[in-house]
């Protein structure tokens, strides 16, 4: 196994903001702020780009023009309803062969209401893409449960599938928090590299990765695929 750390490479941030109409008001201007602040802490050769959801999906800056994300995220308004899924699928398709380290931050207050994508196709994404999905949610409101259960799973699924992972946020308060916490852990995280005995095997192969006489957290893929011959 070699191991390399990852805090010297330069990393891109593709922002997924849902901005359905449960955004409207003080969370909507809590995720604006967010949005700058992670801005602010990127380095000169940091690239960051722009993608919203409801409805409708917009790749709206494309990664490098950081200036004009600025302007988009400051006008953001909200309207109408959550198509999730498809807003991970298409994130992890834009950022597809980016051969630089590569987060997805996607935050969102809802639950999917609208998507097309079914979820094993987008969970096969996350498991074969570069990128690495975090998803910072929030509480929906009027929505029972059992159904916030369900999409937590959901989120917890493919961001964990991705080698991220699901961050909860209680209100809009804790966005700018959660949002630079994300960013603080991409440039904290190794690369390791390993020879696999079976790993011309085609299918999902799955990885364990365990911390050795120590405490503390490992956030890291559960695997890779290899495709099938043609």
């Amino acid at each position: 196994v070699d191991v390399a750390p990852g805090d010297r490479d330069p990393v891109d941030v593709l922002l997924v903001f849902d901005h359905s109409g449960s955004t409207q008001g003080p969370t909507l201007q809590r995720l604006r702020e967010s949005a700058l602040a992670v801005l602010d802490t990127l380095g000169a050769s940091d690239r960051a780009g722009l993608m919203v959801f409801n409805h409708r999906l917009g790749f709206d800056v494309p990664f490098g023009e950081h200036e004009r994300l600025r302007q988009e995220v400051r006008t953001l308004e909200a309207e109408s309803s959550t198509a999730l899924l498809d807003a991970v699928s298409a994130a992890f398709t834009v950022s597809g062969g980016n051969t630089r380290r590569t987060v997805i931050l996607l935050f969102t207050d809802g639950t999917d209401t609208l998507s097309w994508m079914p979820e094993d196709l987008v969970l096969q994404q996350a498991r074969s893409a570069d990128a690495v999905l975090y998803v910072v949610a929030m509480r929906p409101r009027d929505v029972s449960y059992r159904e916030v259960e369900r999409s937590d799973a959901q989120l917890r699924a493919l961001s964990e599938g991705s080698g991220g992972r699901l961050l909860r946020a209680s209100g809009p308060e804790q966005l700018r928090a959660r949002f630079l916490e994300v960013l603080e852990e991409m440039r904290a995280r190794y690369v390791l590299t390993y020879a696999a005995t079976d790993g011309d095997r085609p299918g999902w192969h799955e990885v364990s990765v365990r911390l050795k006489r120590r405490a503390g957290r490992v956030t890291a893929r559960a695997g890779y695929t290899v495709p099938a011959a043609p």
